[in-house]
């Protein structure tokens, strides 16, 4: 479940509650971790590139370069 909260300062708090249940249990939540597979690490790894693409415009940008492709795909095909 996410939650978006907007700020008073124009940013937004983001609250994730999320429920994972690794296979094999308990041992195997033990074997990731060890590996570097830690489900909560990976979140925040996630969460972070989310929020530089955000802040950097580049969601937009390919947002926009995906439309633009998609219109010129249309034309092309009604022409």
């Amino acid at each position: 479940m996410v939650h978006f909260h907007p700020n008073y300062d124009a940013s937004t708090r983001i609250n994730i509650h999320m429920f994972y249940r690794p296979p094999a249990g308990i041992l195997g939540r033990f074997f990731a971790e060890l590996l570097g597979a830690d489900a909560g690490q990976i979140l925040d790894q996630d969460l972070k590139r989310l929020k530089y693409l955000f802040e950097n415009g580049e969601f937009a940008d390919e947002q926009r370069k995906i439309r633009t492709e998609e219109d010129d795909l249309i034309r092309t095909a009604t022409t």
